[in-house]
């Protein structure tokens, strides 16, 4: 039987606070059921020497729609537009394993992407770009798209720092 609020008044002392305190533990449980499911962290599939060699042979990642493929070359843009387009050699991408059949996550060097910049004209920055209002995805490629656009973030900031000596703990920090 659902009570509203008038009618939760009218309940005796012990039973309103039975009900109460059930109603309150169910909603906690829920909530933690939820923030269990939406922040579960998986595992990164890549290593500290992955990134470490990332750094070194100068990568980045970035998020890309891709296209289509050609016999020698991967079809991708920035935003799953009608606009600009890269080809991009299969060989000198490492595709990261949060990819799905259409939006990509890739791992390439940053002198390739300087050279697809300005002979190909589509920027591969670490800049998170929306999807085309015009191109025809899902709310859950969408969803989908942000999630790379913050891990490719993510990929570049880890890059960035790898190998670093992290400073020694301080005796207050200790404690």
């Amino acid at each position: 039987m659902r009570l509203n609020a008038s009618h939760i008044h009218r309940l005796p002392a012990d039973e309103r606070r039975r009900r109460l305190d059930d109603a309150l533990g169910a909603v906690m449980d829920e909530s933690k059921r939820i923030v269990r499911e939406s922040k579960a962290r998986r595992p990164d599939p890549r290593s500290a020497a992955d990134y470490v060699s990332y750094r070194t042979m100068k990568m980045m990642a970035a998020a890309v729609v891709k296209h289509g493929d050609r016999p020698a070359s991967i079809e991708v843009s920035r935003d799953g537009g009608n606009g600009r387009r890269a080809f991009i050699n299969p060989a000198r991408v490492i595709l990261q394993p949060e990819s799905t059949d259409r939006l990509w996550l890739i791992v390439v060097s940053r002198s390739l992407a300087a050279w697809i910049n300005e002979k190909q004209g589509v920027n591969l920055s670490a800049v998170p770009v929306e999807l085309a209002a015009s191109g025809e995805f899902t709310d859950e490629e969408r969803k989908i798209w942000k999630t790379l656009n913050a891990l490719a973030f993510s990929i570049n900031s880890r890059i960035w720092t790898a190998g670093r000596r992290r400073p020694l703990l301080t005796r207050n920090q200790a404690a």
